[in-house]
C-alpha cells in the first residue's frame, strides 16, 4: 500500500519535472557526455583520492541521464528525475563543494558564480531552481561538515555574496527575457488556432449540413433518372463512374468535414494540455493512418502520387488516436512534396519493420537532404526554414509521438536524402 502511494507520488513529481524541465532537455546529452568524460579525467590529473567519491558518483549519475535518455536497460519515462539530480549533483553541489574546500582559490569562486549563471538560465521556471539551488547547496554545506558562521567568514560573503548574488539575478533576467518572448510567440499561435477555428467552424457546418441534404435527396434522384430512363425521357446521360463519383460525393464531404472538426478540436486541445488525449487512446492500424494520410493528401495541388513509393510488408498496431497520425503522417508528406518540387527532383519511401522491441516507420525522401545545422532544431516549436511556416509541424509531431510513448527522429545526408523514423513499442491485440 506504501509503495504503490510512493509510486503515484514519484510519477506526479516525474510529470511535474517532464513539464518544468522540458526547455533543459537540450542540454542533457552534450552535459552528461561532458560529465561523463570530466569526473574521471579530473581525479586521473589532480589524484584527490579523499574526494574520489565525487568523481565516482558523479560518473555514475552521468551514466544513468545517458542510458535513460536512449531507454538503454533503464525507461526514458524517468528521464525527468534522474535529469533533476543530474543538475543538482553536477552543479550546485559539486561546484559550491569545491569551492568550501577551495575557499581561497579565485578559480573556483569564478566557477560559482558562472554555475549560477547557467543553472538559472537551463531551469526556467524560478520555483524549480530555487529547489535545486538549494538542495545542492544543502547538501554541500552538511558534507563540509563546518558551521555557516566558518563559511561565511572563509568565503567573505559579506563582501563577496552580493557578486554571486548578481550572477544569479543575470542568468534569471536573460532567462525570464527568453521565456516572455517564448510565451508571446506561443499566446500568438494559440490566438492564430482560436480565430482559425471560429472562421472555419461556420463553412465547415454549411458543407457538413450540405452533405448530409445530399445524402438524403440522392436516393431520390436516382429513383428520378431511373424512371426517367425507362419512359426513354430526353435527359443528360449519366455513366456508370460518374453514378458512383455522385454516390461517394455525401460520404466524401462529410469524412473531410469531420476530420477538419478533429484537427479543430485537436489543436484548442493540444493550446490547453495534451494530457487530454490520453483517454482517448485505442488500438490503432498504422497501414490504415498511411492510407488516409495518403488519400487525403492526394487532393492537394502539385502533388503527384506516383511520387510515393510505399513498400507494404506488414502492418502494426500501436496505442493511440488514428486522426493524431494520420495528422503526424500528412506534415511529414507536406515537408517532403515541398523539397520535391523546391528541387524538382526526388521521390518518397515509406516502410516498416521490427527488431521484436519496437516497431519503425521509415518516411524517406531523395530531394535535397537537410544541412547540420539545421537538423538539431527541426523539433524545436517556432523553428522553420519555410517563409510561410509557422515552425510548429514538426514540433507538433514530436509530441504526438512521444504521447504515445514512441520516438520520432530524423537520418540526413545534404544533397542526398532526408528520413524520419518513428519508433513505437510493440502493442499486442487485446492488451
Amino acid at each position: 500500500m506504501i509503495f504503490n502511494k510512493l509510486c503515484i507520488y514519484l510519477n506526479k513529481f516525474n510529470h511535474f519535472l517532464s513539464k518544468h524541465l522540458e526547455s533543459s532537455m537540450q542540454f542533457v546529452i552534450p552535459f552528461s557526455w561532458i560529465c561523463l568524460i570530466g569526473f574521471p579525467l579530473y581525479f586521473l590529473l589532480y589524484i584527490k583520492t579523499e574526494n574520489a567519491w565525487i568523481d565516482i558518483l558523479g560518473t555514475l549519475i552521468s551514466l544513468i541521464v545517458i542510458l535513460s535518455k536512449n531507454s538503454i536497460i533503464i525507461k526514458s519515462k524517468y528521464l525527468p528525475i534522474f535529469w533533476f539530480l543530474f543538475l543538482i549533483y553536477f552543479l550546485p553541489f559539486n561546484f559550491t563543494y569545491n569551492l568550501f574546500i577551495n575557499y581561497n582559490q579565485m578559480p573556483y569562486a569564478l566557477g560559482e558564480i558562472i554555475m549560477l549563471m547557467t543553472l538559472s538560465i537551463i531551469v526556467a521556471n524560478i520555483l524549480l531552481l530555487s529547489i535545486i539551488l538549494g538542495i545542492g547547496i544543502i547538501i554541500a554545506i552538511l558534507i563540509y561538515g563546518n558551521s555557516l558562521h566558518v563559511i561565511i567568514n572563509n568565503l567573505d560573503l559579506i563582501n563577496t555574496g552580493p557578486v554571486y548574488l548578481l550572477g544569479l539575478a543575470f542568468g534569471i533576467a536573460l532567462t525570464q527575457k527568453k521565456e516572455i518572448t517564448e510565451k508571446l510567440k506561443l499566446e500568438g499561435a494559440t490566438t492564430l488556432v482560436h480565430r482559425i477555428s471560429h472562421e472555419i467552424n461556420t463553412p465547415l457546418a454549411v458543407l457538413t449540413l450540405a452533405g448530409e441534404t445530399l445524402r438524403m435527396n440522392m436516393p431520390s434522384l436516382l429513383e428520378t433518372y431511373k424512371i426517367a430512363k425507362e419512359k426513354n425521357l430526353e435527359i443528360p446521360k449519366l455513366q456508370p463512374h460518374m453514378l458512383g463519383l455522385l454516390n461517394d460525393v455525401p460520404n466524401t464531404i462529410s469524412n473531410e468535414c469531420n476530420a477538419a472538426n478533429a484537427i479543430i478540436s485537436i489543436l484548442l486541445m493540444n493550446a490547453r494540455d495534451p494530457q487530454n488525449f490520453t483517454q482517448n487512446y485505442k488500438e490503432t492500424s498504422m497501414y490504415k493512418c498511411i492510407e488516409q494520410a495518403i488519400s487525403r493528401y492526394a487532393y492537394v495541388r502539385d502533388f503527384d502520387q506516383e511520387k510515393i513509393n510505399w513498400i507494404e510488408t506488414e502492418d502494426f498496431n500501436f496505442y493511440g488516436i488514428e486522426i493524431l497520425m494520420v495528422h503526424v503522417l500528412l506534415n511529414l508528406i507536406k515537408n517532403a512534396n515541398r523539397a520535391i518540387l523546391e528541387t524538382g527532383k526526388g521521390t518518397i519511401k515509406i516502410s516498416n519493420n521490427s527488431d521484436g522491441k519496437y516497431n519503425y516507420l521509415y518516411f524517406e525522401d531523395t530531394a535535397i537532404g537537410i544541412k547540420k545545422e539545421i537538423s538539431s532544431h527541426l523539433f524545436d516549436s517556432f523553428y522553420t526554414t519555410n517563409p510561410e511556416g509557422t515552425g510548429l509541424g514538426l514540433f507538433f509531431c514530436k509530441k504526438v509521438i512521444e504521447g504515445f510513448n514512441g520516438k520520432i527522429w530524423c537520418e540526413s545526408a545534404y544533397q542526398e536524402y532526408t528520413k524520419f523514423v518513428i519508433r513505437l513499442p510493440l502493442y499486442q491485440l487485446g492488451k
